[in-house]
């Protein structure tokens, strides 16, 4: 009896495959060698210095026109929980300009939308899978490692990064261009990459298709920061895939601060 019932237990667990591998943690020892590579001790003027785009005084809708050009929707919001964004650029009569300041900093979801609402009821959403007209974007912060340890990992990426921007608090944001048309296609893309990019301290939970991130130029009102722009690249898709530590240094013409 008792092998029978032995034996039966083992059946059921050979059919369940074997146990899922253990799930990706934060490492600080391979971290910190990743940072002996890369350090520095002002990273908003190294990155500024390679950016392909000048990122002083750039607007919320400079930033979104530079990312999505002028015919892709994207929503925006005041905080993570505002069911109801401006539809940039399509919405009438308001504007980001009413979005510079917001409690916790303005966000924007990092995938481009087609401009309707998905599902019924309080399930109703501009801001969900069914509502994302592709899948180009991944984004990348780390709430792990401290800041200047986390630009010395976004320095050293090898991708294509489209942005890096200051959250008005501690984390930084990066957009990572990945080309993707649909979320199957974005997960086969990002999922090679995941564990590696968590060992060294990207968050998780934010590495989700249907993600927001901070927007650049606002200001988050419980820190009185800006979420600043640290680095832009408006030809994400068609430049060569270097790391922003082997880009050349850029020159920029200085412009007057308003």
């Amino acid at each position: 009896m008792a092998a029978g019932r032995w034996h039966r237990a083992t059946a059921a667990t050979n059919a369940a495959g074997p146990p899922p591998p253990p799930k990706p943690h934060f490492d600080r020892t391979m971290l910190e060698a990743i940072l002996s590579r890369l350090q520095c001790a002002d990273w908003p003027a190294y990155l500024a210095a390679r950016s392909p785009t000048p990122v002083a005084n750039v607007t919320p809708g400079e930033f979104l026109r530079a990312l999505y050009g002028p015919d892709k929707v994207v929503a925006v919001f005041r905080d993570d929980s505002e069911k109801k964004p401006l539809l940039w650029p399509t919405s009438g009569g308001e504007s980001l300009s009413s979005y510079k300041f917001a409690p916790k900093g303005a966000k924007f979801l990092i995938q481009p939308g087609d401009g309707q609402w998905h599902g019924t009821g309080d399930a109703r959403s501009c801001r969900s899978e069914a509502a994302c007209a592709s899948f180009p974007f991944m984004l990348l912060e780390s709430d792990a490692a401290d800041t200047s340890a986390w630009l010395s990992v976004l320095g050293q990426f090898h991708g294509q990064i489209a942005s890096i921007c200051e959250s008005g608090k501690r984390s930084i944001h990066a957009m990572v261009f990945i080309g993707a048309k649909s979320k199957k296609e974005w997960l086969a893309r990002v999922d090679p990459m995941r564990d590696a990019l968590v060992t060294l301290g990207a968050d998780p939970a934010a590495m989700k298709a249907v993600q927001l991130s901070g927007l650049p130029g606002c200001v988050r009102g419980d820190t009185g920061r800006e979420q600043r722009l640290l680095y832009l690249d408006p030809q994400y898709a068609d430049g060569p895939v270097l790391p922003i530590c082997k880009r050349p240094v850029i020159h920029h013409k200085k412009e007057p601060t308003p």
